[in-house]
């Protein structure tokens, strides 16, 4: 079933530009909204390229995601830190899933790597959507104070979803494994087998900022299964964002609320409890894969029930659901229609200058400069296609490197003078 991943990279991939396109008229809009009104639009942007990508990843391929735990957050509209454990690229379409049953998809901030704001178009897109960038190493804890400062201030809602394994559990990276479990060690902490130990740092800086803006943790547990709902083998490594589409799938999904008043912030207090939480879920991985010792198969979907209720908690909500709602496909197929066609819409008027460009615009952005020569054509090639007139592109660009310049650190335009050449 090769069809469908090969399918959800011809269509999506092209969308990144029309985001991006759509994104900058907003910005200009913008200017005279008020700042609440322009993060509404701009949340409600960012929602729609992500039904998108719910539409391939849900609605063709989930069969069924069951749910346990606490029912009622789909009838709350709250400030949320989301924590969950990591085995796959994956994972960010699963919050995407949860919150959808809340709804406001835009809301979420996620927590991530550096490196991933020089995605060409996106990497710059989500720095301006809050999400909060860190490093491993060299540990910049202002830049992601500032971002988190800023949502506190104007009061954007948001869902902060955050992996405090850092890393992925892969059984075949035994290096992650092996370093993950020194510092289990050198921490005092009884190492995890089927989890990596959880860093504290990144959850104690949200939380030192966030705490009065945020209203509870959301603590949520993911077994990938297959289309009958049985647990995939964790001995081997969870399908990724392309093999995810090879075939049906399953989920089971926990969620746990924990009011932010509940959660400690004093540094060996949040790990203890931290590192407690995940405890939990290492035991139930523990516990199936005695299930799969003894009968010698993977567990089905009452074993895994089971299995939930015997180490995490139970919904207390009466008349709970054991699956999560349907989305409705006519409200994942509008925002569909509507940004396919702006693309379409895009490759048919400047079909060569968008490709050319953003490979030009990817190799600078890596090298952390633009030549004066490159003159971003692929955002000049853009803006012309719905802007009229050499002044108003003029007035965008110069908003644009100006806004790169306090982002990136660099400014987009190799010599001191503003020079576009329209029409690169």
């Amino acid at each position: 079933m090769i069809l469908l991943p090969l399918l959800a990279i011809i269509i999506l991939v092209p969308m990144a530009p029309t985001v991006m396109v759509l994104w900058i008229l907003l910005r200009l809009i913008g200017f005279f909204l008020p700042l609440t009104a322009y993060h509404t639009f701009d949340d409600k942007l960012f929602s729609w390229y992500q039904r998108c990508v719910l539409l391939f990843f849900e609605a063709f391929v989930a069969q069924k995601i069951y749910f346990y735990g606490d029912h009622d957050f789909t009838k709350r509209k709250e400030n949320v830190l989301f924590m969950c454990n990591h085995q796959s690229t994956v994972d960010w379409i699963i919050c995407n899933m949860v919150i959808a049953r809340q709804g406001g998809i835009g809301r979420l901030r996620y927590i991530l790597l550096n490196i991933f704001k020089y995605i060409p178009l996106f990497g710059y897109y989500v720095y301006q959507h809050c999400f909060i960038f860190v490093n491993r190493d060299n540990f910049e804890a202002h830049k992601a104070v500032a971002t988190m400062d800023y949502m506190t201030k104007n009061g954007l809602s948001c869902w902060i979803v955050a992996f405090p394994e850092v890393d992925r559990f892969n059984p075949k990276k035994l290096k992650v494994i092996e370093e993950s479990r020194a510092f289990a060690k050198s921490k005092n902490l009884l190492p995890l087998q089927y989890n990596l130990t959880p860093r504290v740092r990144g959850m104690e800086l949200l939380l030192k900022n966030m705490s009065s803006h945020l209203h509870a943790v959301y603590d949520v547990t993911v077994i990938f299964a297959d289309e009958n709902g049985s647990c995939l083998d964790k001995g081997k490594p969870i399908p990724g964002l392309f093999s995810y589409l090879m075939r049906p799938r399953t989920l089971h999904i926990h969620l746990q609320r924990c009011p932010i008043a509940d959660v400690p912030q004093d540094h060996d207090a949040l790990r203890a409890w931290l590192y407690s939480r995940f405890a939990l879920k290492d035991k139930l991985f523990a516990d199936l894969e005695e299930i799969k010792k003894n009968k010698a198969r993977q567990p089905n979907v009452d074993e895994v029930k089971a299995a939930f209720l015997r180490n995490l908690s139970v919904s207390k909500v009466p008349n709970g659901f054991d699956e999560l709602p349907r989305l409705r496909r006519r409200w994942l197929f509008t925002a569909f229609i509507c940004l396919a066609s702006v693309t379409a819409l895009l490759l048919f008027r400047d079909w060569h200058n968008p490709i050319r460009g953003s490979l030009r615009l990817a190799n600078c952005l890596a090298r952390r400069y633009l030549p004066y020569e490159t003159q971003l054509p692929y955002m000049t090639a853009l803006i012309k296609t719905f802007l009229p007139g050499k002044l108003l592109t003029r007035l965008v660009m110069v908003h644009l490197s100006d806004r790169m310049q306090r982002t990136c650190g660099f400014h987009p335009f190799y010599s001191g003078r503003l020079n576009i050449r329209v029409g690169v």
